[in-house]
């Protein structure tokens, strides 16, 4: 049988003697009486919450997506809160990240931070330290992240259609280039044939004159 444990929680309710005698003498039967509140926890299932601040400095971390990096991983093992921005630190680039949840969950992320880099990034040093400010929490992180990736993927994707729309004029040309050295070839043609029919018979001559036929 799995061991419970319980608390209980006293409601803020008036004090029962004023209570009753404000009752009787309103002659109303509404007045709020104390009420205790139970709640079981499974044995065991208690974790410590933490807060912790990890900054990750090197000669390379900004743009080269640590920060998208970071929320995938924060995300991926369900932690509470998350912030994660772009500082510098002793005039080294530095991305900051804020986490919160239980700690399990916490050291899995320290230790995959400590470990795991985006490709691009060059990475010198992980620092961290306890933090006892307010975290946001991961999910809205994540969107108003995801809108502000979005906002720096729209001009790189008008780029690239504008590029696009070079190509296809580009290519268009192509049918064009490919008959113009169709005639060509066809207007030389007849050239090479005569030229090559000359050139047997005068090698026909020569072997003639050798005694070779």
């Amino acid at each position: 049988m799995t061991e419970l444990h319980a608390a209980s929680f006293r409601g803020m309710s008036p004090d029962p003697q004023s209570c009753e005698s404000s009752r009787k003498a309103s002659g109303l039967n509404n007045c709020p009486r104390y009420h205790t509140q139970i709640f079981f926890f499974p044995a065991g299932t208690y974790h410590l919450w933490m807060k912790l601040k990890i900054t990750i400095c090197g000669p390379k971390v900004h743009d080269v997506g640590y920060r998208p990096y970071l929320s995938e991983l924060a995300l991926s093992m369900a932690l509470r809160g998350f912030e994660v921005f772009n500082d510098e630190l002793n005039d080294q680039q530095s991305v900051v990240a804020l986490i919160e949840g239980d700690e399990t969950r916490v050291n899995r992320f320290r230790k995959m931070a400590n470990s795991t880099k985006p490709p691009l990034a060059s990475v010198e040093r992980v620092l961290e330290e306890d933090y006892n400010g307010e975290i946001m929490p991961a999910w809205q992180f994540a969107s108003i992240g995801t809108f502000s990736q979005m906002n720096k993927a729209i001009p790189l994707l008008l780029e690239m259609r504008d590029d696009i729309k070079e190509v296809r004029r580009n290519t268009d040309t192509i049918p064009l280039v490919l008959e113009e050295v169709r005639g060509i070839r066809e207007d030389i043609q007849p050239g090479y044939a005569s030229n090559f029919r000359q050139m047997q018979t005068d090698i026909r001559a020569i072997k003639d004159r050798l005694g070779m036929l």
